[in-house]
This record gives C-alpha cells, structure tokens and sequence, in this order.
C-alpha cells in the first residue's frame, strides 16, 4: 500500500476531515485491484475478515476511465435523459439443445454450441432482475428473461430510451476456452436466435445507440482488460462507455452468483431508499454490510464482495 498510494495515504488515512467520496484513475498494474480492497494501515494479527481496516469502510469509490472523464460527465448533465427507467435482460438459454432450437442460420462450426453448453445456468439472475426493476422504477421498464434474453433483442430494441440498463449473464474475454471453443473478443453470453449466435460482442455493443445514465454488468471478467496494465477496462466496459453509457457497474473477476444478486439488489435498494444518495454511496453501503453482517458468513471475504467496481458518474 505505502509504495502504491503512499503520496496521497494521509487523504485516504481514516481521520475527521469526512473525505468520503474518491475519484480513482488507476493505470498499470493497478487496474487490476478494486481501490476499495486496499488498507491505510497493516491489520492486528488475528484479525477477521469482518473486522479488517478494507479503505471501503471509509470511502466510496468511482472508478475513472480517464481524468477527462470528469469534464465529461459534466457535460452529460445537461443532455437529455432518457425517458424509460430500466431494461434488463437475464437468466439467458444456455443449454446446447435448447439454443440450437432458437438459432435461425447462427452456428455454423459448432464451437459455439460447444462454448455455450459449457456455461453455467444462471436461474437467480431473473430474481436479481426482477428486486432491482422493483427498487429502481417499481415494476415499469422492460424486463427480458429466458428465451426472451436474446442476443437479437438487444439489437433490435432502442435501448437510449432506457435510463439503467441491466444485463445478469455471464460475462467472457477474449480468449476464453470453454467447452473446446476459444473466443475471439469479450463478450456477453445471452440466448441465440434471430439470427444471433447468442454472443454479444464488444465490437457489436459499440454499435448500440444508448443514452442510460449507467449500464450494470452483473457478469464474471467485465472490469478488467484481459492483461492488467493492457487496458484500464476491458474491451466490454469500453464498447458500453463508446455507446453512450456514462457509467457502468463491472466486475474484476468471476463472482459468486448468491452473493452478487445480494450485492445488486442491495445497492439499487439503499439508493432508492436514500432519495438521491450517489451511486457510489449507496454500493459503498452494500459493501460494508456484507462485510460486517452478510447473509453467509464467507461473504465478509473480499472474493466476494471486491470484484464489483463502479465506472464513471452515473449522477
């Protein structure tokens, strides 16, 4: 931490002055650690995990994509909102018999196929959707589920009229070998169809059209470029940022699926309840009470609680 942070450790030292928002532009390896993770000072020996001086406890974090980055969420304050509060899309199709129903001209080799019935099902995700549409805009919007979570949808849709944008899938980097198949660039896995190979790309999501004041990837690997230091964000983050996002909640690594659906749902409550709160301090307070009083006892470790960090203002 000292030779990290060590010009600037007296700020983020817990003292009086009540500095508890901070802007954080990491490059290098350091993109690759959640600011909220570090300590200002070395814990006693012994101490539990619920009890160890993590900075997030004082601090709420906004992760910057670039220090112009300022100057341009000032400027988004005065565009236009959009005029729908949430779409999401979650619990996708993965299985390889089922999605292979659904595609019209899509898989052509197999390997996605193979890639897909290698994934996870995600059945919690539409529970998680569902809190999170209720919290934020109390059942209005558009919530996509299941088959319906298609690839083809998001395309189709005009998503700038959407002010929070919520995909609850898994999330793939380049590279990724699952189930014998390799991918070429990030994706977010959603159910084929429609044409639609079920994999939205970086390169398609730069293509979207959107307007929301932030774009939630409640995904495993959608933080972090594939190499830390490479990119500050990965390319998903980046192509979401390019669309018009003007923030997104990403994770730095693959998360535990129980624990994320509490971390969502908590944060969009405790903004909502807190009439304005930021952004940053209602994910702030969703940290802390999983730290100090989870639902499940591993929760208070950082595995869980760490990978999600938020990108830009969504304020």
């Amino acid at each position: 931490y000292t030779n990290s942070l060590g010009v600037v450790s007296e700020v983020l030292v817990p003292d009086d002055r009540e500095i508890n928002h901070v802007y954080v532009e990491f490059r290098g390896p350091m993109t690759g650690l959640p600011p909220g993770l570090l300590m200002p000072f070395m814990p006693e020996p012994g101490t539990t995990a619920e009890d160890m001086p993590y900075l997030i406890r004082w601090h709420a974090f906004t992760m910057l994509p670039s220090l112009s980055a300022l100057k341009s969420a000032a400027l988004a304050k005065d565009a236009a909102r959009a005029p729908e509060p949430f779409a999401g899309f979650a619990d996708p199709v993965f299985d390889p018999a089922e999605a292979a129903a659904l595609v019209v001209a899509s898989l052509d080799d197999g390997a996605d196929s193979r890639l897909r019935g290698a994934l996870v099902p995600l059945p919690e995700t539409a529970d998680e959707a569902r809190d999170v549409q209720a919290s934020v805009a109390g059942g209005q919007g558009a919530l996509w589920l299941g088959t319906e979570a298609t690839e083809a949808r998001v395309k189709a849709e005009p998503l700038d009229r959407y002010r929070l944008l919520y995909f609850a899938t898994h999330g793939l980097v380049s590279g990724d070998r699952v189930g014998g198949a390799l991918l070429s660039e990030p994706a977010l896995a959603l159910t084929p169809g429609g044409g639609e190979d079920g994999f939205l790309t970086a390169t398609e999501i730069a293509e979207l059209r959107l307007n929301a004041d932030w774009v939630v990837l409640s995904a495993c690997n959608t933080a972090q470029g594939a190499e830390p230091g490479a990119e500050a964000l990965s390319g998903l983050a980046q192509a979401f940022l390019y669309a018009g996002a003007r923030a997104l909640l990403v994770s730095h690594w693959p998360v535990e699926s129980r624990s994320a659906v509490q971390l969502m749902t908590d944060t969009f409550r405790f903004r909502t309840e807190g009439e304005g709160m930021p952004a940053a301090r209602a994910h702030q307070q969703a940290i802390v009470d999983m730290i100090v009083a989870p639902d499940n006892p591993d929760w208070s470790h950082p595995a869980y609680w760490a990978p999600f960090v938020l990108v830009g203002d969504p304020g």
